[in-house]
């Protein structure tokens, strides 16, 4: 399994989203991964650790909550961060309550405030390897 916590884990049923978020993202990170659905994220997981989790909160199957709460058993000290365009409020805050994710941004995003919060998430995982 590749380890490195400079890994992002990218997860939205839309490409051209994925996209945005690989251009938004290309400067911080050794590596970017993408992934289509919360099924094949956790594929991705069972080769990659990566330091911080990037999810879209509405996906057909598994939605983002579901699959940051799978997420607990390959990576749990991934930084977890939702993301969603809908104002699905109550899901967020029952996803942050029980400790799935630790950031929750609308779309469409602010690049500066994304990077702010990948950077947050890979000194966390600094700080928990220390």
């Amino acid at each position: 399994m590749e380890q490195t916590d400079r890994i992002i884990l990218c997860v939205d049923d839309e490409r051209e989203i994925l996209r945005a978020l690989q251009r938004s993202l290309r400067q911080k990170t050794d590596r970017i991964l993408t992934a289509t659905s919360g099924e094949e994220g956790l594929a991705l997981l069972e080769e990659h650790t990566p330091g911080v989790i990037v999810s879209d909160m509405r996906m057909p199957g598994m939605n983002g909550t579901e699959f940051l709460n799978r997420v607990l058993e390959f990576a749990p000290h991934a930084f977890r961060i939702l993301l969603t365009g809908h104002a699905d409020m109550e899901a967020a805050i029952s996803a942050i309550n029980k400790g799935e994710i630790h950031r929750y941004l609308h779309k469409p995003w602010d690049a500066g405030e994304l990077r702010q919060a990948i950077e947050q998430g890979f000194e966390r995982n600094q700080l928990i390897r220390a």
